[in-house]
Formats: C-alpha cells, structure tokens, sequence
C-alpha cells in the first residue's frame, strides 16, 4: 500500500490488509531480502509511509503514527507505531520536507504539520485548473519537490472513471 525509501537505502513497505511494515535491505539488488520492521499503531492497514531522519512516519486508518529509530538493527518486527495525537480523523497520504514538516491530507484538504511545535494546520483545499479554483476530491496521493512545492493526487470520480484524476500543484503556504 505504502513505500518510503530510508537513508540507509532500504525500502519500508506497508499493507493493505493488515498493519505489519516490512523492509528490502537490497531494494535494488539481484535479490530481494525481507526484514520485519514492527506494525502500526492500530494494526490496522498503512495508507502511507515517509521518513524524518530515521523515524517511520504512518498515515495509518485512523491515525498519524511514529516508529522511532525504524532504521536501528533493534526494530526486527517489534517495533510498534505510537499516534501522535494528531486530529484528523481519516488521512489518506502523508509526505514530509525530511526535516520537521510533514504534510498529510484526508479525502479533501491537505494539513501541515510542524514537529517542533506540535501545530497542526490546514495547509490547501483545492487547486486552480483552466483558471478556475477547484476543491480536492478523493485525495490519495502527495508529493513534495526539492523546492518545498506540495503535489496533491486525487480523483473525484473515485475510480470509477480511468483518466479523470488530477495531480495539483497546492499553492505555497509560508
């Protein structure tokens, strides 16, 4: 369901079905090795998954979540996530700047949320398309560039309709 590739070049994987996270030690390689890492919060599925450091960040069903030191020899499947606490209640995507911001959204807004400070804030609601202000829909996907730039995937059809979704350049919040 989810991927995010860590510092040590190791790819972390997550689940639809269940909240177990899994990671490749040779994502590249000839062969695929599979280390068990830890599970979510709720042990429930993993929508998506970024790093900070060496800290596994989760969008899980019902929660933001947080496997400290994620990349230590010591997390060898019983690593449990922790919530953070942060109050929105269905989230969808999660990406991060890899330094103190992570950026999350549920079905129709995007929310900004800086560690340092614990403060939570709605980040956009809706990009422009054919010079006209359009409201997210369906969001399943973020994305940030080197520039600090926020992309947001979505999808008012909900799937049910191939090539109607949008990937939005949300406008920039200082």
């Amino acid at each position: 369901m989810g991927t995010a590739l860590a510092v040590d070049g190791k790819l972390y994987v997550s689940f639809l079905k269940n909240g177990s996270i899994l990671r490749l030690t040779t994502p590249s390689g000839p062969t695929q090795n599979v280390e068990p890492v830890g599970s979510s919060w709720d042990g429930r599925r993993v929508q998506n998954l970024t790093f900070i450091g060496n800290d596994l960040y989760l969008a899980e069903t019902a929660a933001i979540s947080r496997i400290l030191g994620a990349t230590s020899n010591a997390c060898t499947g019983g690593c449990k996530a922790a919530s953070l606490g942060i109050n929105v209640a269905v989230p969808a995507a999660l990406t991060s700047d890899g330094a103190d911001k992570l950026f999350l959204a549920d079905s129709t807004s995007t929310y900004r949320y800086t560690l340092s400070t614990g403060f939570l804030e709605v980040y956009s609601t809706g990009g422009t398309y054919n010079g006209s202000v359009l409201g997210f829909s369906n969001i399943s996907g973020l994305g940030l560039d080197p520039a600090g730039n926020l992309y947001v995937g979505d999808d008012p059809t909900a799937g049910s309709q191939i090539g109607q979704g949008h990937v939005w350049q949300a406008p920039v919040v200082p």
